[in-house]
């Protein structure tokens, strides 16, 4: 059930920031993110076959219940891109993840009377000031991959390990 894609782009990439300023970037997939309605887990600036790249991971929402989670690394040139994309989706019963790390915390959280939601439950990976309507939570943290290695997130990890340590690239598309 997981998917492995391979994108091929004729056009000048979107990416409207500076692939080697990570605050940049991380504000341009946050803006993106949220607009779509997606959780920003990850994205940092990444090597790629010694080639520059942005490598992130993001998590939607699926109907009724559950996630998706993707992980890619883009390579951006002039005038096209390519994407490589991994996705892991949950099956069965979900929640598994959240409520083991819930049960982990050394004091109970709370609730925020205002917003429902559980107080520091969920925080932004890079600016802890930050809040959206859909984040990262503390489930999410790759400390946790070890206890659920065939967690959808903890799979999506390990194939963007394997490829950002395995991927070999041909001389032609390294000159883009």
């Amino acid at each position: 059930g997981d998917f492995l894609t391979l994108n091929y782009f004729s056009v000048v990439p979107d990416i409207a920031a500076d692939i080697a300023d990570a605050n940049a970037l991380r504000a341009f997939y946050r803006t993106m993110a949220e607009s779509n309605q997606v959780a920003m887990l990850a994205v940092d600036p990444f090597l790629l076959v010694g080639l520059p790249a942005v490598r992130s991971i993001l998590k939607a929402r699926m109907e009724p219940r559950g996630f998706a989670f993707i992980g890619s690394y883009t390579l951006p040139f002039s005038d096209h891109s390519f994407v490589i994309k991994v996705q892991s989706m949950e099956h069965g019963i979900t929640g598994i993840r959240e409520t083991a790390v819930m049960m982990m915390q050394s004091a109970p959280l709370e609730s925020d009377e205002v917003t429902g939601k559980l107080t520091g439950w969920e925080q932004d990976p890079y600016d802890p000031g930050y809040r959206g309507a859909f984040m990262c939570n503390q489930a999410d943290d790759p400390k946790h991959d070890a206890i659920f290695p065939e967690h959808p997130l903890s799979k999506v990890r390990h194939y963007l390990r394997e490829i950002g340590t395995e991927l070999e690239m041909t001389a032609s598309i390294r000159a883009g």
